[in-house]
């Protein structure tokens, strides 16, 4: 009778989970506890790292990070926090992460998506929160979002392209190299035809090279 019941509660069990006899048990109940957006299904993958991928899904899925806190390990927490932030686009939860590599991993994509480069300017690698600012600032011909890069040469092409975008030449004022500033009201200057623009630049040769560059362009009309 024993051995009876046993075999029943399999057979039931094999007929209420159909991933009991799936080949690939592991994807079958990542994706069972995704649709269901339930954590508690991760517990039945057979190693860690599947389940703490499969709680950053569920917490992806359910839009707030109560499974990213079952994550043992800080960073892969840190890092399924970031996501979730990322995906719903809360800045505040992505501030509020505490690892930093998964703090400056969130800003970054985030910065991007909601083209706000303060969240750049907090990622500590420079060079990462330049590349950051500089795609907010070309995304939305931002000279503020440009402000916020630590490269001088990236700021002032950053600033560059944002004059040229608005067809702004005080955006080129703004640029700490003389000879950039010139080329940069020059560009402008000749893009407009507007040889009143090319005399306000101090260098004479740029000055020159703005005037014969409308020059041309008027005589092949």
């Amino acid at each position: 009778m024993k051995w009876l019941l046993i075999v029943l509660a399999l057979v039931i069990v094999g007929c209420t989970d159909p991933c009991a006899k799936s080949d690939t048990q592991d994807s079958c109940y990542l994706k069972q506890a995704v649709e269901a957006k339930s954590a508690n299904s991760c517990e039945r993958l057979s190693s860690v790292m599947l389940q703490t991928s499969c709680y950053t899904d569920v917490a992806i899925a359910k839009g707030n990070t109560e499974p990213c806190t079952r994550i043992s390990d800080e960073r892969s927490a840190g890092f399924c926090m970031a996501q979730v932030a990322v995906a719903t686009k809360d800045t505040d939860l992505c501030t509020a992460v505490t690892h930093g590599p998964a703090q400056d991993k969130c800003r970054f994509q985030l910065g991007q998506a909601v083209l706000d480069a303060s969240l750049c300017s907090g990622i500590t690698a420079e060079d990462y929160a330049d590349t950051c600012s500089y795609n907010v600032a070309l995304n939305v011909s931002s000279a503020q979002a440009c402000s916020y890069i630590h490269s001088k040469d990236q700021r002032n092409k950053c600033y560059t392209y944002v004059a040229s975008a608005r067809d702004d030449p005080s955006i080129c004022k703004q640029i700490t190299t003389f000879e950039m500033v010139h080329w940069c009201t020059a560009n402008i200057a000749m893009k407009r035809l507007d040889k009143e623009l090319c005399e306000s630049i101090e260098d004479g040769s740029v000055r020159g090279a703005c005037t014969y560059g409308i020059n041309l362009r008027l005589n092949q009309t």
